[in-house]
């Protein structure tokens, strides 16, 4: 996440995408499967208008945060609809 927005700051966007696809292909653990991951990365790739990036993230996180397909449902429809959620605490943890 840190280098993947490292590189959205320096404009290597291509870069920060592959990151953050990467990120979404961890393998889960506890923590990830209840609380699922970070957003901040999607957060600044939906800003910079990478959508189709994110609603892959999504797909590859769906995987394994069980307890949060509902929300990556929610998000997802959000980002088809041109908006951006609001992440809550997973831009945070």
């Amino acid at each position: 996440m840190v280098l993947g927005r490292l590189a959205l700051t320096d404009g290597r966007i291509e870069e920060a995408k592959e990151l953050l696809l990467e990120s979404g292909r961890s393998p889960d653990s506890p923590q990830l499967n209840s609380f699922g991951q970070n957003m901040s990365l999607a957060h600044d790739l939906l800003a910079a208008g990478e959508s189709d990036a994110v609603l892959e993230y999504f797909e590859l996180t769906r995987s394994f945060w069980e307890m949060g397909k509902e929300r990556l449902d929610r998000w997802s429809n959000q980002v088809h609809a041109g908006k951006v959620p609001d992440f809550q605490a997973n831009l945070y943890y």
